[in-house]
């Protein structure tokens, strides 16, 4: 070809003008010769490289490494080296530091470009982020993909249907995308859960007629799912919801007949205060119509507290004094994981089912019910069961569009007929999200989160507790961050003199074992810091008293009288149970036990200890309640104390209120596990319970101050 480089000067712009020719190559008026055949070096530019690579900037450096990238259509041949491809600069803000949110056209909804911008790393300064706050809001043309939606007519003579079009109100119309007409399709269609019913994806009106376009099942999109069936996840109101009805009977004729019947109570279907009631039946139940058996399936969470008494006869069918029961067209189910047909015993959460097929009945109705049986022994629990959302699959042949997965939700895979709550410190603040977004180091949030919330500056008196240590009569004082949630720092350590390195009532000791105070032998009693016998006349009366918990030393453990902690969390937990964290009790702030403050709205943490009385004694300790919620705290949780020992569980439902409370039990001698259960079934603030100034006397390796 030719290859001309003509510069003209024209005032006040430069133009160039470039053609081919072979051999000769034209340089701002200057000719230069090159041989034909020979290629001549041609240094690489800026415009050659098109991606900026940018490191996020972190608090530690304030600096970010930007690497360039090549287009992949140039044709220089000398590009930049290895120093010019990737080098520091400053964190000062660009456009590139701030996540612009252009929501994608989606049914129902108008796009926004630029709505709102969103800093996503620790750059400072530079860009005005408040001129980029701008929102235009405007209409997404309909799409047959997500815009044209249907209706479907029962079955007619059996055969087929007849299926009529529209576009939803939240797109533009235009002519180039016209409504197809109403189509006749066999009744034999039907989409499973994770698709939706829509013409050919590759219909095109501008190549053929629309109307002649094949009805199929399509595939949702990741970011977005399907449900061919019903979903019941709220029972937040006082009444059952309208599908549901309930009755409840007495095993015998000549039984009182005033049992409880199935009603809502702390998010979830509750079967009612049975607690003083025996030998009866309580049932809620539902009747759906199966639409396409292929797809058809009951999934639901249940949660049971009850006696636990297990027996089976000869045939395999095992039997329960108290128990939840599942039954399809009033025939028993196995629901749970380990394939069993009923459930008894005290379950510290919710659990999920199996998903339970559900078969279409000719010309009926399919029967789901929930039934709660109780025999005519003592009440150990709560004697009842919990059922939430419940997902009934199979109810609807097909349904006419995926829906975008809400805020706070993600989901990867296509075809799917749920998505997943952004796991922690993580967020989605748009509908569709394929991925969640990590908060940056100054912020943080809970699961299934829509936005990421700023951490506040720490506090000594409510974000750190003391860990003390005493060597040779001096005490150090350093303190620990127990408050995951607001910006670090690094309080000052303080040493003192003067403390002692036990507790009062044990003594000195040094073992293998580690403990470095033990109780003294029975009959004695501590006495600067050395055993002595109790006088004549007198008995030693051994206790475990924890007034605080900076005993522990910033961890739940084996405890300063060789007693075991344990701790756990069940359902939407943040943390891994209970912990210690700072509470101001009449002026003083102490180091306490508490149920964890960050947990979702679903969840039950556990605290337990074991001990054994050498005598019978007594237990106390108080508790009380921290939240940031102002909706009526007894609505919203329930507190448990659990003694477990050789005569069986022993449950305790403890009253509670706003303000400080105290629970004080006698024992009987013998081996006890003590358990703490806080249990949340709808969602709060920073609900907790919290618990100190706990003293068992009897204990076995107890500390002894005094005869």
């Amino acid at each position: 070809g030719l290859f001309f480089f003509v510069h003209v000067l024209l005032a006040p712009m430069d133009w160039w003008v470039l053609l081919l020719v072979p051999g000769l190559v034209l340089f701002d008026g200057l000719t230069t010769a090159i041989p034909t055949g020979l290629t001549t070096a041609i240094p690489c530019g800026a415009a050659d490289y098109f991606e900026v690579q940018v490191t996020p900037c972190t608090d530690a450096t304030h600096t970010r490494t930007i690497e360039l990238r090549r287009r992949p259509t140039s044709a220089c041949t000398q590009p930049f080296t290895a120093e010019q491809l990737q080098f520091q600069t400053s964190c000062e803000c660009t456009i590139d530091d701030y996540w612009a949110r252009v929501e994608e056209c989606s049914p129902g909804i108008n796009r926004t470009v630029f709505s709102p911008f969103v800093k996503r790393n620790q750059c400072v300064g530079g860009v005005d982020l408040s001129k980029l706050q701008q929102t235009t809001p405007s209409r997404c043309p309909c799409t047959y993909a997500k815009d044209l939606l249907s209706t479907a007519s029962p079955c007619l003579n059996k055969d087929s249907r007849l299926l009529t079009f529209f576009f939803d109100d939240g797109c533009e119309a235009v002519p180039q995308t016209p409504v197809p007409n109403p189509k006749q399709i066999p009744c034999d269609i039907r989409c499973n859960s994770g698709a939706y019913l829509g013409i050919n994806a590759n219909c095109d009106p501008a190549v053929g007629n629309v109307n002649d376009c094949d009805v199929t099942c399509h595939k949702c999109k990741a970011g977005s799912f399907s449900f061919a069936g019903e979903v019941y996840d709220d029972f937040s109101g006082p009444e059952l919801p309208e599908q549901f009805d309930t009755d409840c009977r007495a095993a015998y004729v000549w039984q009182d007949t005033r049992c409880a019947k199935w009603s809502t109570r702390g998010g979830a279907l509750w079967s009612g205060d049975q607690q003083k009631k025996d030998s009866l039946e309580s049932w809620v139940q539902i009747d759906v119509d199966i639409a396409n058996p292929e797809d058809a399936y009951l999934q639901f969470d249940y949660r049971v507290e009850s006696e636990r008494t297990w027996l089976s006869d000869a045939s395999g069918i095992e039997w329960v004094g108290d128990f939840l029961q599942v039954k399809v067209n009033g025939e028993p189910v196995r629901f749970t994981a380990d394939n069993k047909t009923e459930v008894a015993g005290k379950m510290w959460a919710f659990k999920p089912s199996l998903e339970i097929p559900l078969p279409k009945r000719k010309g009926r109705a399919t029967e789901i019910q929930f039934v709660y049986v109780k025999d005519s022994g003592d009440s150990k629990f709560g004697d009842a069961a919990w059922i939430k959302d419940i997902r009934i699959s199979g109810t609807k042949p097909f349904v006419h569009r995926c829906e975008l997965c809400p805020a706070g939700t993600y989901q990867t895979a296509p075809e799917s007929n749920e998505c997943t709550p952004c796991t922690e410190n993580t967020f989605s603040d748009f509908p569709g999200a394929t991925r969640c977004t990590p908060c940056s180091a100054a912020e943080w949030a809970p699961k299934g989160s829509e936005r990421c919330l700023t951490k506040e500056a720490c506090e000594l008196e409510t974000d750190f507790i003391p860990i003390r240590t005493c060597v040779n009569g001096k005490e150090s004082v350093r303190y620990e961050q127990v408050d995951p949630h607001c910006n670090p720092s690094n309080p000052p350590t303080d040493t003192k003199d003067g403390c002692t390195p036990c507790p009062a009532g044990l003594v000195p000791h040094d073992t293998a074992s580690g403990r470095r105070c033990v109780a003294c032998e029975p009959g004695s009693y501590a006495q600067g810091g050395a055993c002595e016998p109790c006088p004549g006349g007198t008995f030693a009366q051994p206790a475990l008293s924890y007034p605080n918990f900076e005993a522990f030393g910033g961890t739940i453990g084996t405890g300063i009288y060789g007693e075991a902690w344990t701790t756990s969390c069940h359902g939407l937990c943040a943390e891994a149970g209970w912990g210690l964290v700072p509470r101001r009790v009449k002026g003083e702030v102490l180091t306490v036990l508490n149920s964890g403050q960050y947990h979702g709205h679903s969840f039950e943490s556990l605290l337990s200890v074991n001990v054994t009385l050498a005598s019978a004694g007594t237990i106390s300790f108080r508790y009380g309640l921290q939240s940031e919620d102002t909706i009526q705290l007894p609505a919203r949780a329930q507190v448990t104390l659990v003694k477990t020992s050789s005569e069986g569980d022993d449950a305790t439902v403890l009253d509670y209120a706003e303000q400080d409370e105290e629970y004080e039990d006698f024992l009987e001698a013998g081996n006890y596990t003590f358990t703490w259960s806080f249990s949340v079934t709808m969602k709060t603030q920073r609900l907790s319970l919290s618990v100190w100034d706990l003293r068992i006397t009897g204990v076995e390796g107890g500390a002894v101050v005094q005869c």
